[in-house]
């Protein structure tokens, strides 16, 4: 409907890259999605903005930060026909009696030819949508009323691309709240009531469902939709009309709402495909019927279905561009991927991976020194008591001066990784709270009952969190607990307890050693690059207790202790043979070295055949050859 008079709104516009659509793993975007930023509008300005300027827009944010969180209001519905047929041109679907009367303008996105014609309606509202989800259900229903359109620009935080210097159509038309409700939104909710299960129409809901199968029904009903890809909300909406209508007695609100949340949590195609029951027979066992477990493994694995992979050969590879990998912290932490971060008890591991996800979460600076990206934080707790952790959640607060941080905390996993269960459980929560950073501290736990020296329990584990980081991009970091250096000739890697396979999944691992007040952080393993130096943080004083702070790097990455430790493992062998311990204990306290540097220093020496090693009875014993001594 054309207004008398333009109709001014605010509507969020980004001004980086004009005209360019960022590939999904550049390393710009961190960037671009902090970019948006709040601009008052008419249809004709933003008709510039977009198919002139070839800026990119989404809704208000605060901060500019673009995530469902940030939504402030949105003025605007947006329709993505991707057919590339004649019918998703822009001057067909000008044709459109409820576009021509409604829709603002249209132009064609950018990966639109004339060939293949994909076109963008955009339409403005009288009004501003406010709540984020009720936002998501107008969308929803927009993309409902237009079958084979995008489904996935209902996302509160979607954002659409301009095209600089294209055509365009101005229809110049405000969309009234109260025409799309009443044409749009409320025949989307009458049509989920009535929703099939995607394979084949449901039977008939009985139109008074009684006690005994009031819940399993309710379920069922839940979970086809789920199943069709609608959102939690306007599920929650139409649940609620059904239950009134059709239940007798109705379900307590809270019982509908515990079911949505339940069916929700987890991935649309790993639901089991069932009929309502119009039976007043209660399940044989008293429960509901099992879900197949792990089903997520085998449901879809993007959140827009596209066909099979085709494999590529030898040529195609070879003209494949290759893209720098995007990082959580650069050169130390890669985007979904998986992380080892090993200690000793009490040496700071766990403080540091908190700090690690607070930083990520306020989009800051890991232990003030390294930038950690943006997104939302989880951690799954299996051995830190709450209070603990809330009282360094709060001095981290404190010392960043934020009063808000967008991280969650789980107290651990009701199944844990050795199981499809624990991964499907993962995976429905990583979606449901759209995390991006997720801690599982300790890695051993995960395991549940398994044994952590077991190859085969610990592949499967680490098997199902590489298909979660491949189905979402989230990144996981596993604190691990380390055992003490054992033979000589052992590395830090060798120190890693459990089975091998930890190590060999793992893309990046970082070892926290506490030396006095200072705790050193050495990278010893990344996959994506040169290994990043070593360096070391100490505790700071917040209120209301200590925060891991940058102190430095180790340049040398320790090379200046080891020649130190050389001379005196000579010096100390030159009194007489030392059983093992005596001799690192002796170099320790005349150096001030750790353990491993000395042991480091011991076995370089052996190899050299400087000193020699031998046993008395079971203890190994080190002495100079006997030409060194005469």
């Amino acid at each position: 409907m054309t207004t008398t008079t333009p109709i001014k709104f605010d509507i969020a516009i980004n001004k980086k890259w004009q005209g360019e659509k960022l590939p999904l793993d550049d390393p710009r975007w961190g960037e671009y999605t902090a970019s948006f930023h709040k601009e008052h509008h008419s249809i004709e300005s933003l008709i510039h903005r977009v198919s002139v300027d070839g800026c990119s827009f989404t809704a208000v944010m605060n901060g500019g930060y673009r995530k469902k969180e940030n939504f402030i209001s949105a003025q605007h519905i947006g329709l993505d026909d991707d057919r590339g047929t004649t019918e998703s041109s822009i001057e067909a679907l000008a044709e459109d009696p409820f576009i021509a009367d409604h829709a603002a303008f249209l132009y064609p996105s950018p990966s639109s030819t004339p060939q293949v014609p994909k076109s963008r309606v955009v339409f403005i509202l009288d009004t501003p949508f406010t709540d984020p989800d009720t936002y998501r259900v107008a969308a929803e229903a927009m993309c409902w009323k237009y079958q084979g359109t995008d489904p996935y620009v209902s996302d509160p935080a979607r954002l659409f691309y301009g095209r600089p210097n294209t055509q365009h159509i101005n229809l110049g038309n405000v969309l009234y709240r109260d025409i799309l409700q009443e044409q749009v939104i409320e025949p989307y909710l009458e049509s989920l009531k009535n929703a099939g299960n995607g394979h084949k129409p449901a039977e008939p809901i009985s139109k008074t469902v009684p006690e005994g199968s009031r819940n399993h029904t309710m379920a069922s009903i839940v979970g086809s939709m789920w199943q069709r890809g609608m959102s939690k909300e306007a599920i929650t909406a139409a649940a609620h009309v059904q239950n009134e209508q059709t239940f007798d007695p109705p379900l307590p609100p809270a019982e509908v709402d515990s079911v949505v949340a339940s069916i929700s949590r987890k991935p649309p195609g790993a639901l089991p495909v069932t009929q309502p029951s119009t039976s007043s027979d209660p399940p044989r066992n008293g429960h509901q019927p099992s879900e197949p477990a792990g089903a997520w493994l085998i449901g879809p694995t993007s959140e827009k279905p596209e066909e099979l992979p085709r494999p590529k050969s030898f040529a195609q590879l070879l003209q494949m561009e290759i893209k720098e990998q995007p990082m959580v912290v650069s050169g130390l932490i890669s985007q979904g991927s998986l992380n080892l971060v090993a200690g000793r008890p009490d040496q700071g591991k766990s403080l540091a991976v908190q700090d690690l996800l607070t930083a990520h979460a306020c989009g800051g600076l890991w232990l003030g020194q390294f930038p950690a990206g943006q997104g939302v934080s989880g951690f799954f707790d299996f051995e830190m008591p709450e209070d603990r952790f809330a009282l360094r959640l709060k001095a981290q607060a404190s010392h960043r001066g934020v009063t808000d941080i967008p991280m969650f905390r789980f107290e651990g996993l009701t199944h844990m990784l050795d199981k499809d269960e624990g991964a499907d459980e993962l995976y429905g929560l990583i979606r449901e709270f759209d995390l991006s950073l997720v801690a599982l501290d300790p890695v051993s736990d995960i395991l549940g009952g398994s044994n952590e020296n077991d190859a085969t329990p610990v592949r499967q584990a680490f098997a199902r969190l590489i298909q979660i980081t491949r189905l979402v991009p989230v990144t996981f970091i596993l604190p691990d607990h380390r055992r003490k250096a054992g033979l000589v000739r052992s590395s830090p890697l060798d120190e890693i307890r459990g089975s091998t396979v930890k190590v060999a999944k793992s893309d990046s691992i970082l070892s926290i050693t506490k030396a006095n007040d200072l705790v050193k952080v050495e990278h010893l393993r990344f996959k994506w690059g040169p290994k990043h130096s070593a360096f070391s943080f100490k505790f700071q004083e917040a209120d209301p207790d200590i925060v891991p702070v940058y102190s430095g790097e180790i340049e040398d990455g320790g090379a200046e202790m080891l020649e130190r430790c050389i001379p005196a493992v000579l010096d100390a062998l030159g009194e007489g043979p030392l059983k093992r311990q005596a001799l690192i204990a002796t170099v320790g306290e005349t150096t001030k070295a750790g353990d491993r540097t000395v042991i480091t220093a011991i076995s370089k020496l052996v190899e050299d055949e400087e000193i020699l090693k031998g046993k008395d009875g079971r203890e190994v014993v080190f002495r100079l050859p006997e030409e060194a001594t005469d």
